[in-house]
């Protein structure tokens, strides 16, 4: 996408003074330039702005499709989905491993919003962008050769407010910083180290029985009821990958930067246990 940037000279004295006056306001100088720019749009003629925000739209989106033989093993399934939307923040982090030279660089993108059709069979879903969302990973990196990691994700509506969160740990050393966030109304608020407890021990789990989320700062506090888990486990040689992916309904607690307690019921997510060695 094709943007301008726009350099603007202000007398840091001037600047100083409007930004004590619209402190009592709690707003800032370059959100009242950007409150200007977006009238002088409003005046431009109707056919124009709709124009370019068409133009614009159709840019910022991102296409997915896939194919599978016999996904119910007997039909296929094709699918074809746009993801537009894009919050203003998502999570972005550079992780480092204890092995020097190895690290891994991340983004995820919650609170997309998705519209398109899956097809199994002669079975059609459309997907409605007012209340569906997606989730978008993104990584690159050198990791080590074993590794267990556990992420959750979910992205939604709270009363009408598009809402989200990211969890995970496990992969690489998150001493420093974390992934965990949460997103409101496509702002980022960053939580503490969240533990998942998964009922039973490590390789003897009892994955579709209920979760609990827990963070040490008090601001992620949920249970999570399984609906189904898509597993696999594959392996040749010294490579393996055992997954579990556990799709189902969070509930409970979230508490933003500000103290705003959202909560949630049955708020569709997943939550997963990834063991690799490649």
């Amino acid at each position: 996408m094709n943007s301008r940037d726009i350099n603007l000279w202000l007398d840091e004295r001037w600047y100083n003074a409007l930004s004590c006056q619209l402190k009592k306001k709690d707003t800032t100088v370059e959100d009242e330039l950007n409150t200007c720019l977006d009238a002088m749009i409003g005046q431009l003629p109707e056919q124009a702005r709709e124009r370019i925000s068409r133009v614009i739209r159709e840019e910022d989106q991102r296409q997915l499709y896939a194919h599978m033989e016999r996904f119910d093993g007997r039909d296929a399934l094709d699918a074809h989905i746009v993801l537009t939307h894009e919050p203003e923040e998502s999570m972005v982090i550079c992780t480092p491993f204890d092995k020097p030279g190895h690290f891994y660089f991340n983004q995820k993108i919650n609170c997309l919003r998705a519209s398109g059709k899956v097809t199994v069979g002669e079975q059609e879903y459309m997907l409605d962008p007012s209340d569906t969302f997606a989730v978008l990973d993104w990584g690159r990196g050198v990791w080590t050769y074993h590794n267990t990691w556990y992420w959750a994700s979910a992205s939604g509506l709270v009363e009408g407010v598009p809402f989200g969160f990211n969890l995970g740990y496990g992969f690489g050393n998150t001493s420093a910083a974390t992934e965990n966030m949460l997103f409101y109304n496509g702002k980022a608020h960053k939580l503490s180290k969240v533990r998942f407890r998964i009922p039973g021990r490590r390789r003897k789990r009892r994955y579709m029985e209920q979760w609990e989320f827990t963070s040490d700062d008090g601001r992620f506090e949920m249970r999570f009821d399984p609906v189904m888990d898509r597993s696999a486990c594959t392996g040749v040689g010294v490579i393996k990958s055992d997954q579990h992916q556990i799709f189902g309904r969070f509930t409970g607690l979230a508490l933003l930067d500000d103290g705003t307690e959202v909560f949630v019921k049955d708020f569709m997510g997943f939550a997963e246990e990834v063991e690799n060695k490649w």
